[in-house]
């Protein structure tokens, strides 16, 4: 969603999640397991604030390619401060709903059930909100067309502070769903941005329900292969990044022009599916709105 929202592509977004686990796994023995989800939000959304607000804005200026190896170096840096502070042992809690239930030959965790039931709700309002509202479209105006929206009077630095806040918060109800199901470690934040970045690609940076869609398509991999060949997981990942970035290498061939476009250009047509253009405004009052957003 950060993405989505500012334009940066997050590395350390796994890390959020992990760091958000690693306190749950701190705290919750001695609290009632249902607060897990606010307070996991919470941590979320504090670590969130804490990069963005220390790592991220004082290099604004320097570009989203700069920005995202800052997070990726913050993202080494919380790993190391976890094992340090956490081991490098995999922690967990007790889930907030327990029990299992036999679907189709499938034995799953009510904890499992809960966490994709969430993860659905909790997209499906992410992606109405951007589209449909007016602090949604602000945020990707920001994201989009920095210059245009400043022009209409958006604050692109104050959009991102909602980006942030808003992953946050996402990192961190992910944490408090997960981690009960298979634990956390250190090194967990490096599988889950992994995951998260190759699924993105899959679908498309930038599209909510493409990220989804491949999330999906890893899993299924991933059960597949489970039953299989487990140690070959990996290798059938970064295959399907390959074959996806290979396939839209071969159409941005075909499809681009004879001026050769430079770096940025190139890589972001690479990464994303084709763009589809903000829905035009009825009139000049909406932009107004949109403006006084802020």
């Amino acid at each position: 969603m950060f993405y989505r929202s500012a334009g940066i592509l997050n590395l350390a977004h796994g890390s959020l999640v992990m760091l958000a686990g690693m306190v749950l796994t701190s705290v919750m023995p001695s609290l009632p397991a249902w607060i897990a989800l606010p307070l996991g939000v919470a941590l979320g959304v504090t670590f969130s604030v804490l990069l963005f607000v220390l790592f991220v804005r004082p290099v604004l200026a320097r570009g989203p390619w700069f920005l995202m190896f800052v997070t990726l170096g913050v993202s080494f840096i919380a790993v190391g401060a976890a094992q340090i502070i956490w081991g490098t042992n995999s922690h967990g809690f007790e889930p907030a709903v327990e029990g299992q239930v036999n679907i189709l030959g499938a034995v799953l965790r009510y904890q499992q059930l809960l966490g994709l039931f969430l993860a659905f709700v909790v997209t499906a309002f992410v992606a109405w909100h951007l589209r449909h509202t007016m602090l949604g479209r602000a945020i990707r105006a920001a994201a989009e067309e920095p210059d245009g929206a400043a022009t209409v009077g958006i604050d692109a630095k104050r959009m991102m502070l909602i980006a942030a806040l808003s992953t946050g918060g996402l990192a961190g109800l992910g944490a408090a769903l997960i981690v009960p199901d298979i634990g956390v470690e250190p090194q967990t934040a490096n599988f889950l941005t992994l995951i998260a970045v190759t699924a993105a690609v899959i679908g498309g940076l930038g599209s909510i329900w493409g990220a989804v869609a491949g999330g999906m398509t890893l899993g299924i991999f991933n059960g597949l292969s489970s039953g299989l060949a487990p140690r070959w997981f990996e290798v059938i990942e970064f295959s399907l990044l390959l074959l996806v970035l290979v396939y839209r290498a071969a159409v941005l061939a075909r499809h681009r022009s004879s001026s050769p476009g430079n770096l940025t250009t190139i890589i972001r047509s690479l990464l994303h599916r084709p763009a589809r253009a903000l829905p035009p405004s009825n009139d000049r009052e909406e932009a107004g709105d949109v403006a006084r957003v802020n």
